[in-house]
């Protein structure tokens, strides 16, 4: 594509991918396959970040999900995965270091919401 032709709105789009600041790259935290529990806060409030407000409760999600893709920012070098729960459904969006805490696996034992008589 000839400089002519770039509208003038993707004008920085086009010098980032040209002259972009090299910036370093961490290494994954992470791998496909690994299980991993969410912060509780993401999602709900966004402004106080993953690791900000403490409960009584816990911070992390009952919930064990997998870590099926990770990719790396383009600009930041910020490093981010992709997870799905346990019958295969994945989750819009991506989440960061901060938000994730490794967890053992799927667990032995589920916790009742109800007791049926």
């Amino acid at each position: 594509m000839a400089s002519a032709d770039v509208k003038q709105h993707y004008d920085e789009v086009v010098w980032r991918r040209l002259f972009k600041p090299t910036v370093p790259s961490h290494p994954y935290s992470f791998r496909p396959g690994d299980f991993m529990r969410t912060s509780k806060l993401v999602g709900k409030d966004k402004r106080r970040g993953a690791v900000e407000v403490k409960s009584a409760k816990g911070m992390w999600s009952r919930g064990v999900y997998t870590v099926t893709d990770r990719a790396r920012s383009l600009y930041d070098g910020v490093n981010y995965h992709q997870l799905e729960d346990w019958l295969g459904r994945r989750f819009k969006g991506r989440f960061y270091k901060p938000q994730l805490q490794n967890a053992k696996g799927l667990p032995n034992r589920w916790r009742v919401a109800k007791k049926l008589k």
